[in-house]
């Protein structure tokens, strides 16, 4: 040991005895380069910690923002299709509801086409939008009329419920179509009762949505030789007061016999007009086909 230099003692010593500790702590950080080490790390440990909150923050800051933008732009589509397709007189929305493979899509796209087309089966809602004439009810780009000069034209707003739509998505679109038209399976014979069930519980809770509601039952597939015998409208069981303004249709979604009397009776004709139609206004009809 050579004098006036300062013993050396080993690291184990220093973290198993306190007096030492204590000289050590008071001695300069150059003398300690593995306590250096230590608080260097733990420097280093500190701002990463920050950061990774930080970072968290945010993620979670932008998950509520876009959260909330999603909800308001929701709002908002539901606000304006309601000024839009509400209180615009020149747009008519119809909704489309019925049971399973009843040919719902297959009639939506013949009202909008004016032909048949094969569909396969819908999962989720579909709108679609067409112009028709008012003379012949087929869409104006087919029509015979379409170049004469002071023909009236009507803009259909078609909507369609999917499968896995659950009872939500159509009490929202209950409120915005003030006309349904309701698709039968007429060669089924298992769904008849029930079906005929459920449109008079959905007429009766569409009631209160609107003022002057219409209602067309179209019984497709009555061109299938294993169809079932034919419902009428007093099966359905409609209350008194909307028995005027609901019409029951046999027809084709393949062949078209049906469709174009639906449209008029949803769009055209009024509710007197049912069951009883004057002289004058059979005349008036006959011109209008």
């Amino acid at each position: 040991m050579h004098h006036g230099s300062q013993p050396r003692i080993p690291e184990r010593d220093v973290q198993s005895c306190p007096r030492l500790d204590a000289v050590y702590n008071k001695m300069p950080v150059t003398y300690r380069p593995q306590g250096q080490k230590l608080e260097v790390a733990e420097a280093v440990r500190l701002p990463l910690s920050c950061l990774q909150l930080a970072f968290s923050l945010l993620c979670l800051t932008l998950k509520l923002t876009t959260a909330g933008l999603n909800g308001i732009t929701r709002q908002t589509q539901r606000v304006l299709g309601t000024l839009v397709l509400g209180v615009a007189c020149d747009v008519q929305r119809v909704l489309i509801l019925g049971t399973r493979n009843a040919g719902k899509t297959a009639l939506l796209y013949r009202i909008k086409l004016g032909e048949f087309i094969y569909t396969v089966t819908t999962n989720s809602f579909i709108e679609e939008e067409c112009v028709l004439c008012c003379q012949c009810l087929i869409p104006t780009d087919i029509c015979a009329h379409k170049d004469l000069a002071g023909v009236d034209t009507v803009k259909l707003h078609l909507c369609e419920v999917g499968i896995q739509d659950d009872n939500e998505v159509i009490e929202e679109h209950l409120r915005y179509a003030s006309k349904i038209l309701f698709v039968l399976d007429a060669s089924d014979i298992t769904t008849g009762i029930t079906a005929l069930n459920d449109i008079a519980s959905i007429v009766a809770q569409h009631n209160f949505f609107h003022q002057s509601p219409k209602y067309a039952i179209f019984n497709n597939k009555t061109d299938v030789v294993a169809s079932h015998r034919s419902y009428t409208l007093e099966d359905v069981h409609l209350p008194e007061h909307l028995k005027d303004r609901a019409t029951w249709i046999d027809g084709s979604a393949l062949t078209g016999r049906g469709v174009i009397e639906s449209l008029r009776f949803l769009l055209l004709e009024e509710p007197q007009w049912s069951p009883k139609i004057s002289a004058r206004k059979a005349e008036d009809l006959i011109q209008l086909n």
